[in-house]
């Protein structure tokens, strides 16, 4: 078998009125976990799928030298 394809997922832009910036996200901060499960498992369409989902997500975040946690709350969208 191979090995996994190792992703990294850079925040690129926060809009200013989203559940993101609400936390404290902030650009080229690294998401390295969301829900406790290691972003690089997961695909971009299964990371976009999370956060299109209402609920709680719980994203550990990479800025710097420091790891921080964030607890998101996702809203379903209003159309």
């Amino acid at each position: 078998a191979e090995p996994p394809r190792f992703r990294t997922y850079v925040v690129n832009s926060v809009a200013s009125d989203s559940p993101a910036a609400a936390v404290g996200v902030q650009e080229e901060d690294t998401i390295v976990a969301v829900d406790e499960k290691s972003t690089r498992m997961l695909t971009l369409r299964e990371l976009r799928q999370l956060f299109t989902q209402p609920g709680e997500r719980v994203l550990s975040i990479r800025r710097g030298s420091k790891t921080i946690r964030l607890r998101l709350r996702l809203q379903t969208a209003k159309h």
